[in-house]
């Protein structure tokens, strides 16, 4: 093996054979025999590579520079840049340390620029190998070309030693973690001939591709890149054994418990946390499930909806969702100190999309540190980064963004509304079967409006011109969440709350319809029937796009590439076809307004909780199958909690409880005056939140065993290293009160 020392198109590449070619030719001639282990060979090898870069040679990369310059041109509020000195302010991580670009004074041919980014990589100690180049059926142009990256052993603790990353340490000094050092090597636990486990592995070679410079590394923005057309693409490889192991340990076994910790080890603390959320969710829905059955076998008993049945089941669900979150801190916080997590910032370099001015200053954890007054200092010359203020992205925030966010709710409320009155006199001539029908343009309706909103919140997302991927997720999910809540439950909400009162306090009779003598029973009725068909139709249809599409659409990509190609698809054209990860956040969005479908109306349709545990058992396999087999690996990301949905639960918690005292007191009690209405409400809701309070004092965040282990993990390993290990022990004062 060589490696590369630029790419195809200069001097020194052409003397590199890919290695790819001698079994592509053996697959034409040999034997099927020899192909199988020619096939089980290149897998093999290609495991030893953490990523994979591919080079597009068929585009034109000026005619993307260009486009990209004309999106961010001098005049607006961008540095000025030409086509040339793009890539060099990328090739500087973040284009945020690096000086001001100059305008280049000849051209530079796109294989200069890829073999300027692999000597970044080789300069910081990587090892680069040219594995594959793809030539068109028509012309034999050589169209793309992989390689392989990765580093020695000793690059590997070298830089793990710089970075100060933390290593599991054998059971024999305590089981815990502790920054690598060589001196201590006998400490840690080793896997195999590199040592580190594939997770660190993957986090060591990251860093030496992103981090700056002058921290050892090549001073890579990937993603920006990637934007400006120099890379086509950049991504881990997926190990075969590793996808086959889990597909039929995690994929094909419903009733077992997931293997969180393979999981992790394969895709990292962030993704393998929303696998132990929706595992532990389910847990409590199954408990929810046989009360809400006990429920509705008593409805059935009884002849139809019997309200105090529901009103008890208000009740229960009230709690259930309170004890649900409260426990899942617990849940989250044990998995935080079991993985080293709790302490947990992430290292994020700028989006490709931010833009701005350049000014003296730099980046610390986040923050930006003015510099200006000592711009003439020599020490300081080279510290001029993008920024854009954040009174700006104020202004954009509430004078632009939120005033059309409120006008686009006011558009969804008023076509929800709309089907709902043409629903009214559906259901007024033809009683359940209008009322069904109504529930289902209702659901349709919804994921219509939710399909076209992603995409606008998107791009009003993006104008908010935010630094970092986190700062933009975060604002991306608020906006679409807003959006979410409003559409899929408004609805529900007028049926249950303000269509009674258009028709009276006192609940008249609805003549003509299948649930006349009572009107209490038919607001419950249509509530049910709109909530159950908007729930079961978004079930369907959404675990439909996700399982199905991404498989379409990859054996689609595949049959079109083996026509272009002509030949059989390596393992790493294979990988490269496959769409890329975009992280977790519809399947969040998706289990979070599931939530509120359990919770926020619990009587109208007590078997909710069933129908979403049945829902997240497929949920759970078809979220691993498409993560295993239908997109790209994700590239390694930490993570102590669930982020800002976080904060979201707890307000669809809080929510719940107000919806469900409402229920109790304004649509299932058959109390005569809106003052006693009133009165119960209050009682309800106050005495309700004040038991959770208390709930939320006795019971702690961090459990009082795991901090016990914790501590005795810590303690076990300063006596048996010798390592004092005080500074790693400030999470237990803070989660104690200690200060």
């Amino acid at each position: 093996m060589e490696s590369a020392a630029s790419p195809s198109g200069s001097s020194s590449s052409q003397s590199i054979q890919h290695e790819e070619s001698k079994s592509v030719d053996k697959e034409k001639v040999g034997s099927p025999n020899a192909a199988h282990q020619d096939a089980k060979l290149q897998k093999d090898r290609f495991s030893q590579y953490e990523f994979i870069l591919v080079f597009d040679h068929t585009a034109s990369l000026m005619h993307r520079v260009s486009s990209f310059m004309s999106e961010h041109a001098p005049g607006k509020e961008d540095a000025a840049q030409d086509a040339d000195s793009l890539v060099a302010s990328a090739l500087a991580h973040s284009s945020s340390q690096s000086t001001r670009p100059k305008k280049a004074k000849k051209h530079i041919s796109n294989a200069d620029k890829q073999g300027r980014l692999i000597s970044h990589m080789q300069a910081a100690g990587l090892t680069v190998t040219k594995l594959l180049q793809t030539k068109s059926t028509g012309k034999g142009k050589v169209q793309e070309t992989y390689y392989g990256i990765t580093a020695s052993v000793e690059k590997l603790k070298s830089h793990a030693e710089r970075m100060e990353l933390e290593i599991q340490l054998t059971e024999e000094y305590g089981g815990g973690y502790l920054p690598y050092k060589r001196s201590h090597e006998h400490f840690y636990e080793t896997h195999g001939d590199r040592f580190f486990s594939e997770l660190d592995r993957y986090k060591i070679v990251q860093s030496l591709i992103s981090s700056r410079e002058r921290a050892g590394g090549a001073g890579l923005n990937m993603p920006r890149l990637m934007d400006s057309g120099v890379v086509k693409q950049f991504f881990p490889l997926h190990d075969k054994k590793e996808v086959k192991a889990l597909t039929q340990e995690w994929v094909w076994h419903f009733w077992k418990l997931q293997p969180i910790e393979r999981v992790r080890r394969y895709f990292g603390e962030k993704l393998a946390l929303y696998f132990v959320w929706l595992g532990y969710y389910n847990m409590w829905l199954a408990f929810a499930s046989v009360f809400g059955l006990a429920i509705f076998a008593v409805d059935l008993g009884l002849g139809g909806f019997h309200p105090y049945a529901a009103m008890a089941y208000s009740v229960f669900i009230s709690f259930w969702s309170a004890l649900s979150f409260e426990f899942w801190k617990r849940k989250q916080a044990s998995a935080a100190v079991r993985w080293n997590m709790l302490d947990f910032t992430a290292d994020e370099a700028e989006m490709p999309s931010y833009s701005g001015r350049k000014q003296a200053g730099v980046w610390v954890n986040g923050s930006f540190v003015d510099l200006k007054e000592f711009r003439h200092d020599e020490r300081f010359n080279n510290k001029r980064v993008i920024y854009f203020s954040n009174l700006r992205r104020m202004l954009r925030t509430w004078l632009l963004i939120a005033p059309l966010i409120l006008i686009l709710n006011g558009i969804a409320l008023a076509a929800t509304f709309g089907l709902l009155l043409a629903q009214s006199y559906i259901s007024g001539n033809v009683a359940v079967i209008g009322s069904a029908l109504g529930g289902i343009v209702n659901a349709v309706g919804i994921l219509i409006l939710e399909a076209i909103y992603v995409r606008v919140a998107a791009a009003l997302a993006r104008w908010q011109n935010f630094r970092t991927e986190s700062q933009y997720e975060t604002n991306l999910i608020v906006q679409r969440f807003i959006f979410e809540f409003v559409v899929a439950y408004a609805a529900l909400f007028y049926i249950a709350f303000i269509k009674p009162r258009l028709l009276g306090w006192g609940f008249p009779r609805f003549p003509g319809t299948l649930c006349e003598p009572f009107a209490q029973q038919c607001i419950m009725a249509e509530l049910q029937l709109s909530l159950g068909f908007t729930f079961i139709i978004r079930i369907v249809v959404l675990q439909a796009i996700e399982v199905l599409l991404p498989w379409l659409l990859a054996k689609v990509c595949g049959c079109c590439q083996r026509r272009k190609v002509g030949h059989k698809l390596s393992v790493l054209e294979k990988n490269a076809l496959l769409s890329t990860y975009s992280g977790t956040l519809p399947e969040y969005e998706e289990i979070v307004l599931q939530y509120g479908y359990v919770t926020m109306f619990a009587s109208a349709f007590p078997l909710a909780p069933l129908a979403a545990l049945i829902n997240n058992l497929v949920e759970i396999r078809s979220d691993a199958f498409r993560f295993l087999t239908s997109t790209q690996r994700p590239f390694w990301q930490g993570a102590k909690d669930i982020g800002i949905y976080g904060p979201i639960m707890d307000f669809m918690t809080n929510v719940a409880i107000i919806t469900n005292c409402a229920l109790i007191s304004f649509t299932t009690a058959s109390f005569e005056s809106i003052e006693t209405r009133l009165i119960i409400f209050l009682i309800l809701e106050n005495a309700v939140f004040l038991l959770i309070y208390l709930i939320r004092k006795v019971v702690p965040d961090v459990p009082a065993d795991v901090k016990g282990r914790d501590a005795r993990s810590k303690f076990l390993t300063q006596e048996l290293t010798g390592v004092d290990m005080k500074l790693n022990e400030h999470w237990m004062d803070r989660h104690t009160g200690k200060h």
